[in-house]
């Protein structure tokens, strides 16, 4: 028969294994879900840091893309600024080519002829309106003596001439620059199918 001593080395042994894999089941739990915890915040620092750089980069892209259509639009604008300037140079130009023509005889002749079909056209249609004629200083001699009421024709309209009736009510325009202003949609449509044949 066992003695007392024994029963409770026997029993402490019993309740030390119980304990110990208790213990150690617990130990083991813990590692576990500690493995767990510390996966699932690398996972979770992983995706916070993929986020960032995911955002870091669509921002970027952003303002890559923000940059490169300010370009596109600075180029562009310097672009349009040069073919008007191109097509102000080319009006500036022609200005002068036609006060150049003023002087010449091939114009004078055909001043002359203008004004008096225009003038016959208008005075067919009605007769009873009379008009002044307005040409340039220069060319005022040119009317002398025909039946004109002539006056002066104000500079800033190159040439040409204006039939305006007495009672200013109304006025026909067929001064240079009236014709100039006429065709500046057709000038600028060729320069700018001119400057693009020349891009492409």
């Amino acid at each position: 028969m066992l003695d007392i001593n024994s029963k409770i080395s026997i029993f402490r042994k019993m309740i030390w294994d119980s304990e110990k894999e208790k213990s150690q089941s617990q130990l083991e739990e813990a590692i576990e879900r500690n493995k767990k915890n510390l996966e699932d915040k690398e996972k979770s620092l992983e995706d916070s840091f993929n986020d960032h750089i995911r955002k870091r980069q669509a921002f970027a892209d952003y303002r890559k893309n923000e940059l490169i259509a300010k370009e596109n639009e600075l180029a562009k604008d310097k672009y349009y600024k040069h073919k008007k300037e191109l097509l102000d140079r080319l009006k500036a130009d022609m200005i002068d080519e036609l006060k150049r023509y003023t002087d010449s005889p091939n114009y004078k002749a055909k001043l002359e002829a203008y004004v008096q079909r225009e003038y016959e056209k208008l005075k067919a249609e009605d007769p009873n309106v009379d008009y002044y004629l307005l040409v340039r200083q220069k060319d005022e001699d040119l009317f002398e003596g025909k039946g004109y009421e002539v006056k002066s024709l104000p500079d800033k309209y190159i040439g040409g001439f204006l039939l305006k009736s007495q009672d200013d009510s109304f006025q026909y325009d067929f001064t240079l620059i009236r014709k100039l202003s006429d065709y500046n949609y057709e000038i600028g449509k060729r320069l700018y199918s001119l400057l693009e044949s020349e891009e492409d």
